[in-house]
């Protein structure tokens, strides 16, 4: 038997009305088979979440997840900024590039055709022992670890389809599921940082996912209270379920 939470609410809100009554008339009773062989149980993944809200979506996007043009994937978008010395850095940016090891989001926008329910974000901190890190080989040279003190009091927001979706919000947030504090050196800087309790590292989950639209700027912005330390970076990931072609 299988198993849906928001599946059949998702695929009929692809099917345009008039179509679907009449699929139903032409075959009521293989329609109440398929209705009466689903069983609904709770499973809160971000695809069966973007399954639910398949209704704010474009029509053309419904369509194509109904006839199986699109499908819906589980995804995570990440982008690396130096924060050298910084006490701001906007990670999302009309002005930035893809670039494999170093960013996955091309102009601070989601690409055509392809919105995402974001479900989560995680973030990390970066150091490295000689070099700013403002590529993807001194991005992959660096040690990365959970954010310090000085982040951690810190403050993002995210906005997003022409609104603010994540007002001014603690940093706290990618920190609070940490145990065991230890202290480590990088760089000639100490700093503590922590093991997580079951979470992923610098995992933040939201409680109400957000759902993007495509070929809107996204801003993802962070400030914090002193300089950060020379040769470091933030490497934030959005996770969610995005529609792709198939």
């Amino acid at each position: 038997m299988a198993d849906f939470d928001g599946e059949i609410e998702g695929i009929l809100a692809g099917i345009p009305d008039e179509e679907l009554i009449g699929a139903v008339r032409r075959n009521p009773r293989a329609f109440r088979k398929i209705v009466g062989r689903t069983k609904v149980v709770s499973n809160p993944n971000s695809r069966n979440e973007l399954a639910k809200r398949m209704g704010y979506l474009k029509g053309d996007i419904r369509g194509g997840l109904a006839n199986r043009q699109l499908q819906s994937v589980e995804s995570g978008l990440f982008v690396i900024k130096s924060i050298s010395n910084k006490q701001h850095v906007k990670m999302l940016q009309d002005s930035d590039n893809k670039e494999t090891g170093f960013s996955m989001i091309n102009g601070g926008k989601l690409e055509k055709g392809e919105p995402m329910l974001l479900s989560g974000i995680t973030m990390l901190f970066g150091a490295n022992k000689n070099d700013a890190i403002e590529d993807s080989v001194t991005a992959a040279e660096a040690v990365w670890q959970p954010i310090p003190d000085v982040l951690r009091l810190g403050q993002f927001e995210f906005k997003g389809n022409g609104k603010t979706l994540i007002p001014w919000h603690t940093m706290e947030v990618f920190a609070r599921s940490y145990q065991n504090s230890f202290v480590d050196t990088v760089n000639g800087i100490g700093y503590a940082y922590a093991m997580g309790s079951g979470s992923p590292v610098g995992y933040y989950k939201f409680d109400n996912p957000k759902l993007i639209e495509t070929q809107t700027a996204m801003e993802f912005n962070i400030e914090w209270g002193a300089n950060a330390p020379e040769n470091t970076a933030l490497f934030v990931c959005f996770h969610g379920s995005r529609v792709y072609k198939h």
